[in-house]
């Protein structure tokens, strides 16, 4: 099974979301966000921590939901981590409980765990969102500067990406086509055309063309 960021990250996480992809590689993902500037400046600091606090008990909701009934009690936060971060640090910390997890290129985990392992993988994945969640900044939506810079991205650098490859990209709309329907069911997504691919192409792609911007483009310098 694998799994990757899809932001608003995020399904499970809020965003981070988190998307299950096994069948699906090209499945559109959501862009982290976040407030403030494009150079990541918040004008009031959030409440980091009451933020995570209720992305955790929203993702614990939904495995309960698919039959987790309990959670670990035997961890604790460490320290917030920066979206980017996220595939290498969760695929360690999976590592360390003795799942055989690996990093993908689009920055999300791979599982190589039969589904009966459900619950034990679940509680493991608990320990290490607890441990290193994924800074609630890169959850909260993106203003109008970042959705800008998001814009240029797909448009002049990753859309001519993906064709000189051989994908079929549709045009770009215009930018106030893209503002009106920036994170909708509807939003211009270059990878929408990348589908069927084995697992070993997704990740020759997506070091080839990379789904997001730099992340220092999006939040600013230490974000």
């Amino acid at each position: 099974m694998r799994e990757r960021l899809t932001g608003a990250l995020v399904a499970a996480l809020t965003a981070a979301s988190l998307v299950v992809a096994g069948c699906s590689p090209g499945a559109s993902p959501e862009a982290p966000g976040t407030a403030g500037s494009a150079t990541g400046a918040l004008p009031d600091e959030p409440d980091w921590h009451a933020l995570y606090q209720k992305d955790l008990a929203e993702w614990v909701e939904a495995q309960r939901q698919r039959g987790l009934e309990s959670v670990p009690d035997d961890v604790e936060f460490v320290r917030f981590i920066a979206h980017e971060d996220y595939g290498r640090v969760h695929s360690e910390c999976m590592r360390q409980q003795g799942f055989a997890v690996q990093e993908t290129e689009d920055n999300g985990l791979e599982f190589h765990d039969p589904p009966e392992q459900f619950v034990p993988q679940t509680q493991a994945r608990y320990r290490c969102m607890v441990q290193y969640p994924v800074h609630p900044r890169y959850l909260l939506p993106h203003n109008e500067a970042q959705i800008r810079v998001m814009f240029t991205y797909v448009t002049e650098t990753l859309a001519p990406c993906l064709r000189a490859r051989g994908y079929a990209v549709a045009d770009a709309p215009s930018w106030e086509t893209y503002l009106a329907t920036y994170d909708s069911d509807t939003q211009y997504y270059p990878y929408s055309s990348v589908t069927g691919l084995a697992t070993d192409q997704w990740q020759e792609i997506n070091e080839a063309c990379p789904q997001h911007p730099p992340a220092e483009a999006l939040y600013g310098r230490g974000r």
